[in-house]
This record gives C-alpha cells, structure tokens and sequence, in this order.
C-alpha cells in the first residue's frame, strides 16, 4: 500500500492540462458513458469514430480509458481538497 498526499495546486494543474490535451475526446467520451449502462472497446470505438475525426481502434481505445479514468481520479481529489482542505488515500501499485 501506498499513501498519497498532494496539495490543490498540483491536482489543479494536471486537471487543467488533460483536461485541455484532450477537449474533445474528454466530452466525448462523457457522452458515451452517460448514454451506456455498459459497454464494450468496439462500441466506445465506433462511437467514437461517428463522433470525432480521429479514427479509433477496439484496441487503442484502452489507452484513452487510462487517460479518461485518471481524470477523473484527479476531479474527485481536487474536489476533496476544495471541499475539506486535504485529500489522503491509500492505493495499491
């Protein structure tokens, strides 16, 4: 196990540039999981590619649910730290 403690600042700012690399992609994928109950990498793939002008791969789609996931990680410790001053959890590697 490992203990984490980060400051606001920190959190806000990687927020801030994910959120910004990934715009698109970010709204996007909001999109789909507010429409699905439960998925599949070909359905979240073939959303994606009606949706945006970048093609899509059931494969390459795991890369950007990593990315999709540790964003919002990051919005729900930024909110702790907001909200009660500190955020501190235990996480296994």
């Amino acid at each position: 196990m490992v203990n984490f403690g980060l400051q606001f600042n920190q959190v806000t700012m990687l927020i801030i540039l994910v959120s910004r690399a990934n715009c698109q992609l970010h709204k996007s994928l909001d999109d789909f999981f507010n429409e699905q109950e439960s998925y599949n990498n070909e359905m979240l793939a073939e959303f994606l590619n009606k949706k945006t002008n970048i093609e899509y791969t059931e494969e390459n789609v795991m890369y950007y649910l990593e990315w999709y996931a540790r964003l919002g990680l990051g919005q729900q410790i930024h909110d702790c730290i907001k909200n009660h001053g500190q955020c501190h959890f235990d996480a296994e590697l």
